[in-house]
């Protein structure tokens, strides 16, 4: 416990240049590798804030980054969002966020787009978004992370056909009480509607032009 305040006291910071060295000389494989071993609550929140401060790099250092340690960490932090979600996590809406943003950090980057949404529980997790008992702040950042992965070529035909991926979007837009979270909700649809292998599947569905019109 006294390590990880330690580094979060070191990693919270919002110089980019700093998470980058950090980044570099392998400060979020070493907290991977520990939340790999830990179950204990406090552990596992105070190393996701950590994880979140360091990825706070540029684009090119989280790029990189991820092609370290992307197949290790996304399970983890997967896993960490469905003890959060399913159980009485002790802090469970500050782990949810913190992971949120490193996912989302991931999300920026383009290149991560397609092997995000293929990861195994991925969409999944994203389609929780609607159906779980979320912050208005967790709602937000998963639909900014499914906003930036609907807006990759590859992903639009396997998103949009995801068992419940679509009417999770617009239940979203269509009744979530934030205006950021429908927002990010129809640019979502947007996207995905640009292309020509999924507009027929998607006009045909029995919800979503009574959602456009609602919007």
């Amino acid at each position: 416990i006294a390590a990880i305040t330690n580094a979060c006291a070191e990693f919270d910071h919002w110089d980019t240049e700093t998470h980058n060295i950090e980044l570099k000389h392998g400060c979020s494989n070493v907290l991977c590798f520990v939340l790999s071993m830990t179950e204990n609550e406090d552990e596992i929140r105070m190393i996701c804030a950590a994880l979140e401060m360091v990825f706070r790099a540029s684009t090119e250092s989280v790029r990189m980054n991820y092609h370290e340690i992307g197949s290790s960490i996304l399970p983890l932090l997967l896993k960490v969002i469905e003890k959060c979600e399913s159980s009485k996590f002790s802090n469970a809406e500050v782990s949810i966020l913190n992971v949120s943003k490193v996912l989302l950090y991931f999300s920026r980057v383009q290149e991560l787009r397609k092997p995000l949404a293929d990861h195994n529980g991925m969409l999944d997790t994203l389609v929780r978004v609607s159906s779980s008992a979320l912050s208005e702040e967790a709602r937000i950042l998963r639909m900014r992370i499914i906003a930036n992965l609907c807006n990759w070529e590859d992903n639009k035909v396997w998103m949009s056909k995801h068992p419940g991926f679509l009417d999770s979007i617009l239940k979203v837009a269509a009744m979530d009480t934030s205006s950021s979270a429908r927002e990010y909700a129809a640019a979502s649809l947007m996207d995905l509607a640009s292309s020509s292998k999924t507009q027929e599947d998607m006009a045909n569905h029995d919800r979503l032009l009574a959602t456009l019109v609602k919007l």
